[in-house]
């Protein structure tokens, strides 16, 4: 009854759980692709932030 706004901000950090998600998507749709394209979309170690538009 009582939800709480969503607020948007320009940069928001991936959690380590959605990044091995959004990873996991990655390779579902992009069977070719291989770990290194993956991992140079997505580094391993430094922090991933998400622009919003």
């Amino acid at each position: 009854m009582f939800k709480k706004t969503v607020e948007a901000k320009a940069h928001q950090r991936l959690s380590g759980a959605d990044k091995k998600k959004l990873k996991r998507t990655i390779r579902d749709r992009f069977p070719k692709a291989s770990d290194a394209d993956i991992d140079a979309l997505l580094p391993p170690k430094p922090e991933s932030s998400v622009g919003l538009l």
